[in-house]
């Protein structure tokens, strides 16, 4: 193991990258619980879930695709994102050095 991985930085970056991959599960994944919770109410049809199951697929690629991406390509990308970085850095600041 080499002195980065055990570093302060390595691990901020990996609770980013952790909390950041749930978060992009969350994004693909519950617009399909709601549906599927509309079907199942009867207000969805059978075509429509299809339809929704067929996007969320699409949406699971994408995410999954990212996170197989190089290690310091991934962490560029999740703080370049302004609508979750700001927000978890706040609570969550960069160490030093």
């Amino acid at each position: 193991m080499t002195a980065k991985k055990r570093s302060p930085l390595h691990h901020w970056e990996q609770e980013m990258i952790d909390t950041y991959h749930d978060y992009q599960w969350h994004l693909a994944l519950d617009p399909l619980y709601e549906k599927f919770q509309g079907w199942k109410a009867g207000k969805l049809s059978h075509l429509e879930i299809d339809e929704a199951i067929h996007e969320t697929h699409k949406s699971c690629q994408k995410v999954y695709s990212l996170f197989t991406s190089k290690r310091d390509f991934l962490v560029s990308v999740i703080q370049f994102d302004e609508n979750w970085f700001p927000q978890w850095v706040k609570d969550h600041p960069k160490p030093e050095g």
